[in-house]
This record gives structure tokens, sequence and C-alpha cells, in this order.
């Protein structure tokens, strides 16, 4: 049985950092404000005051380099840590 250990980053964290990161950022407003968002962007949705695409949260870039080597310290391989990340 894989134990998963809560990630080095917490909702607090992810939700402050969203909303100053340079990309996300922009992101959260037009969502906050409903404007028609089109491609890729258009299927993001907020929750708890973090981006998800689709069921993904969006990790800040700040947080980004924590959270994928807390990811790889498993060694489960490329494969499987793309398939843990999604």
């Amino acid at each position: 049985m894989t134990q998963i250990k809560p990630l080095p980053v917490t909702s607090r964290e992810l939700r402050q950092e969203t909303g100053k990161d340079e990309e996300l950022g922009p992101l959260l407003r037009a969502l906050r404000e409903g404007q028609n968002l089109q491609g890729r962007e258009a299927q993001h949705t907020i929750e708890d005051g973090c981006i998800l695409y689709g069921q993904r949260v969006c990790i800040p870039k700040k947080y980004q380099k924590n959270v994928l080597d807390e990811l790889h310290t498993g060694h489960l391989g490329m494969v499987k840590i793309k398939a843990l990340a999604r």
C-alpha cells in the first residue's frame, strides 16, 4: 500500500500565492469576475481560492519546485510520478 504524504505547502499558502503569481493571478481575477475565457483557460475553476484545471490544482511558480521534489522522493519513476501529479 502506498502512503501519500501531505505536500510541503498548505492550501492557505496556495491561496495567498496564487493571487500574486504572474500567470495565475490574472487568471484568478478573470475567473472571479466571470470573464468569458477561451480554450484551456475556460477549463479552469476556483475551489477555496485555488485554481483547478479539471481536478488538478494549479501550483503557483513559487511552490512548483518544492511540490515536484516532494513527489519525486518516492522514486516511483517518471510514469508513476506524472500519474500521481495528475
